[in-house]
């Protein structure tokens, strides 16, 4: 086993980016103002070969706005349309296959046999650890073929400022390229932020121990992102979900606060979804590289400030933010006892105005309440949104009062719902074309939860200890035609517990009502353990409204 541990500035300090590029252009077609290519070029020399990177490369008939290089998840190949929609904002685009040899066919790029483990499918043990050098890892070759990327947009157009959007796993490669090479001017980052050897360890779980060895040294020294986040100089723009199971938005933080530029980074958190964002994130990029490399004059706000207090039976969110004349809108969102980010309740927290103008954020305790994590998002009036951090703060509190039963009502909305298994069209794999989810009304002009998605809520975790063997679910539904709806109980464990019903169709709310003995698992056993419940999720062929979501 190799002993040396390499740094940021030891793995990175003799790489050559400057080798012949050696393209070849496989289809070429003009698409409204652009010329698009299949290309070809060389990266790095590996022994007697060298990698050969594949990528989608439009350029502008014209003068333009700036380059963009997108590098889609490593999972994922070249997503063709997110590549046009920068294109038609102007600027030229590249994006690169980082994946390799894959199980379907098709153009990819070709990595020497020498590194195999380049190859997402071969990565072994190089995707969580170092077994050898952190320069002998898939990660080291994927930030490699970044560098090289980098090259071949300056060959293309040496005067553009160069932005970089690494989405989800390649977000963490692009760590590791906005650190080691200078003429990236701005980066995006979708979900990944490092810590990735932490994962599934909260970090306000006191409790949680994580065996540091020396490969473990050498991964968290040579390839994780808080390790680069020190040398990152360009304006940086962080985009993630509160509850994703693969990247934790807590631990993003802290890489954000190793930036040296604490003034030049923005980010944004969604609740809605667990793995994908909405719309507001690809507006908050179109802005962010509008700045920093198309140069437009545009004016981005200052990171947002939440204070957590706490008297009698009520959490007091203190809040502090700037261009307050050219906010749109405010939220609050609180979350109380919950360690694990991925099955987090947020609550929206209903603000209150004061005689005097004052907007307080005010929420009463149910139970007793050990520590809120709580967040705020800000959406100004040129589109841009920023969040706070994540505040944790312990508190001693404790309330007479049970947590309501309704998890839903249209009067009354205290749980954001997480969308999953989705069938909304994305774009580039991550960002949604259309609302996840929206409140609209229904029959008889009557609101409810509009969704084509899984629709999951966790606030069942809350009222689990309420639940016994003559508890029902209880809901209003309604779908134009006719339709099969299914409820899903999910266990901490993920054991899965199904109740199906359907829906007559027509413009009428609907009634249900599902007594919980009638929920059942594949083996067709019934529900016992209650205090087990982790949540509920409502799925349909097409799509369906909902309202007056009980359990009692």
């Amino acid at each position: 086993m190799a002993e040396t541990i390499l740094t940021p500035i030891t793995l990175w300090n003799t790489f050559d980016d400057t080798l012949p590029l050696k393209e070849v252009q496989l289809n070429t077609f003009t698409l409204n103002n652009a010329v698009y290519s299949q290309v070809y070029f060389s990266g790095r020399q590996v022994g007697l070969e060298r990698v050969r990177i594949f990528g989608l490369y439009a350029m502008q008939k014209q003068e333009s706005k700036g380059s963009i290089l997108i590098l889609p998840d490593v999972v994922d190949t070249i997503d063709g349309e997110l590549v046009n929609h920068f294109v038609n904002l102007g600027y030229d685009v590249l994006s690169v296959d980082l994946r390799g040899k894959f199980l379907s066919e098709g153009e990819c790029t070709k990595y020497p046999d020498e590194i195999s483990y380049a190859n997402y499918a071969s990565t072994g043990d190089t995707f969580y650890s170092a077994p050898n050098l952190a320069s002998e890892t898939c990660w080291y070759e994927w930030t490699a073929v970044s560098r090289y990327a980098v090259s071949y947009l300056k060959s293309k157009r040496p005067e553009n400022k160069i932005g970089v959007i690494g989405i989800r796993n390649a977000s963490n490669v692009l760590w590791q390229l906005s650190a080691t090479d200078s003429r990236v001017d701005a980066s995006t980052f979708l979900f990944g932020a490092g810590w990735l050897a932490y994962k599934g360890i909260s970090k306000f779980d006191e409790k949680a121990t994580i065996e540091l060895n020396e490969e473990r040294y050498r991964y968290i020294a040579g390839i994780e992102a808080q390790s680069y986040a020190t040398y990152v100089k360009c304006p940086v723009l962080y985009l993630s979900t509160t509850n994703s199971d693969q990247f934790d938005a807590e631990r993003a933080l802290d890489t954000l606060s190793k930036l040296p530029n604490q003034d030049k980074y923005w980010f944004n958190f969604t609740t809605v979804a667990k793995e994908v964002l909405d719309g507001h994130s690809l507006i908050d990029i179109e802005l962010f590289f509008a700045k920093f490399i198309a140069g437009q004059k545009i004016k981005l706000p200052s990171i947002p400030e939440l204070e957590i207090d706490y008297e009698d039976e009520h959490i007091i969110y203190n809040l502090n933010y700037s261009n307050k004349k050219d906010v749109s809108n405010i939220f609050v969102l609180s979350s109380s006892n919950d360690l694990n980010t991925c099955d987090r309740v947020w609550y929206n927290v209903t603000p209150k105005v004061k005689p005097s103008g004052e907007v307080v954020f005010r929420q009463k305790v149910y139970g007793k309440v050990d520590f809120e994590i709580a967040f705020a998002v800000i959406k100004y009036n040129n589109g841009f949104t920023v969040s706070s951090k994540l505040e944790f703060q312990k508190v001693d509190l404790s309330s007479s009062s049970k947590t309501p039963s309704v998890l839903f009502s249209s009067f009354k909305q205290p749980v954001n719902f997480i969308v999953e298994d989705l069938k909304t069209p994305l774009l580039g794999n991550v960002f949604a074309k259309g609302r996840l989810y929206r409140i609209k009304e229904g029959p008889f002009n009557i609101a409810g939860i509009y969704s084509e998605n899984t629709l999951t809520s966790y606030a069942v975790r809350k009222i689990a200890d309420s639940i016994e063997e003559d508890s029902f679910i209880k809901f209003d539904a309604y779908s134009p035609l006719k339709d099969c709806l299914l409820v899903k109980i999910t266990l901490n464990n993920k054991a899965c517990y199904e109740k199906s019903f359907y829906l007559n169709g027509g413009e009428f709310w609907q009634s249900v009502q599902l007594p919980i003995s009638e929920f059942k698992d594949e083996s067709a056993k019934g529900l016992k353990n209650f205090e087990d419940i982790l949540s509920i999720s409502i799925s349909s062929s097409g799509a369906f409204m909902i309202n007056n979501f009980i359990l009692i």
